[in-house]
């Protein structure tokens, strides 16, 4: 109880400085912060899903859940995971538009257009993870209904069910390769792209370096913590 307490206090308040900072501080109203404004929202609601119920569930010794609020968190969980994703995605453009069009930068990412592609991320993401919900809601649970995880996620949810989750399967597959592989796919382009152009330039090279050096390592991090959780 203690750790996880201690977890999401250090989380919260992390998150929370760096977002007074940025909302306070108007020289940093620019779409690289905006972005990890983003981030750090997504940060808030994944660590917000999990760690109040299972500080709850470590202090009352009542480990149950309704299957409403399991749906719910779920939702929330798979949400964090798939928003993130996208905002990287937005934020390597973003990136690859600092260095390969640095004169035209303020023109292509106006506040306007920014605040339309975020919204486009969190639109897919709320999209998809709803359609993957919505093709189990009507599926009968069965008698055994134990969730082994510490919080709810979509495979487990699967796991109750009495029906053959065949479609729900194929589509959550098809979704986690797609999202990763068009992640991963936008990074490489955007890197191979600014590393082709900047490579004859020794301070564009590095101007690249120190511009990119944010989201590299913003994404690696996403990166190795699904690896540890799973």
């Amino acid at each position: 109880f203690f750790l996880a307490l201690l977890c999401y206090i250090v989380i919260m308040l992390a998150n929370g400085v760096v977002l007074c900072i940025i909302v306070i501080d108007k020289n940093l109203h620019r779409p690289m912060y905006i972005l990890v404004c983003n981030l750090v929202v997504c940060d808030l609601l994944g660590a917000t899903t999990v760690l109040p119920r299972l500080m709850m569930h470590f202090l009352m010794g009542q480990k149950k859940i309704g299957y409403i609020s399991a749906i719910a968190q779920a939702f929330c969980v798979h949400l964090y995971g798939t928003a993130v994703q996208t905002i990287l995605g937005v934020m390597a453009y973003d990136r690859y538009i600092a260095v390969c069009e640095p004169l035209r930068y303020h023109a292509i990412m106006t506040s306007a257009r920014l605040h339309s592609y975020l919204a486009l991320a969190w639109f897919i993401a709320v999209l998809l993870i709803a359609v993957l919900f919505i093709l189990h809601m009507n599926s009968p649970l069965c008698v055994m209904t134990l969730i082994v995880n510490p919080y709810c996620d979509n495979a487990s949810l699967f796991k109750l069910s009495c029906e053959s989750v065949l479609i729900n399967n194929i589509y959550g597959l098809t979704f986690i390769l797609v999202l990763l592989r068009s992640s991963i796919g936008c990074m490489v382009l955007t890197y191979t792209k600014i590393t082709v152009l900047s490579s004859n330039n020794k301070s564009s090279n590095s101007k690249a370096f120190k511009t990119l050096s944010t989201h590299l390592v913003t994404y690696l991090i996403v990166v190795f913590s699904g690896i540890f959780k799973c």
